[in-house]
């Protein structure tokens, strides 16, 4: 059975170190930023569990936009916020269906 090899001191200060700027980066951000950077981190880890897969990279797209969508809504920032993700992803997809059907394929 192969064992994961054990740090190097080097490696483990250097990873001590970045653990330490990235808790006093945190320390200095306010709620809001914290929150947002959070958001960023949980969707930045979606999108490379998925990245060799198309369709759930679709998938989490979609699920990424509703997300703002709604929080938009809730938040009273664009009360239309749904209205308009439903009208652009509309519009895409007549755009995709007339590339399929110049493409001499039925619809």
């Amino acid at each position: 059975m192969t064992s994961t090899p054990e740090p190097t001191t080097a490696q483990a200060a250097r990873s001590q170190a970045a653990a330490s700027a990235t808790a006093s980066r945190r320390a200095s951000m306010t709620p809001e930023q914290r929150r947002r950077e959070n958001l960023r981190a949980f969707w930045q880890q979606r999108y490379q569990a998925c990245a060799d897969d198309p369709g759930e990279l679709a998938r989490v797209s979609f699920d990424r936009a509703r997300a703002a969508a709604t929080r938009a809504q809730r938040a009273g920032v664009a009360p239309m916020a749904m209205y308009e993700l439903a009208e652009l992803l509309h519009k895409w997809a007549e755009q995709v269906e007339a590339k399929h059907q110049e493409a001499g394929h039925a619809p």
